[in-house]
């Protein structure tokens, strides 16, 4: 159920918003909210990068669930751009993951 709600937001819900902020939808706009996002919770957070691989490992200290929860929206979005491979670590108090760029424009 949870992956589902998830999947739900970032198809129905997460384009607009990142048109909004961002005024333009893809993966580099989509990162970018995604990384205001996290500064703005408060969270403890990591962000990597190395010419078109980027990481992110984000310690929110919530619990598995919304490990699992955000897991599954940022997957369902990264899909959105073609990414059918990203690198996630689900664990009780972070979630890390990898995306690579370097294909998408």
């Amino acid at each position: 159920m949870l992956a589902k709600i998830a999947e739900y937001i970032a198809k129905k819900e997460t384009r607009d918003f990142v048109l909004m902020l961002r005024n333009e939808y893809n993966i580099t706009s989509a990162l970018d909210v995604i990384e205001t996002w996290i500064r703005i919770a408060g969270y403890p957070y990591r962000h990597e990068v190395n010419f078109s691989k980027q990481a992110y490992t984000i310690q929110h200290e919530m619990g598995r669930k919304w490990s699992v929860y955000l897991k599954e929206q940022y997957e369902s979005l990264f899909e959105d751009f073609g990414l059918k491979r990203v690198d996630f670590t689900v664990t009780d108090t972070t979630l890390s993951f990898m995306v690579d760029t370097e294909h998408l424009a």
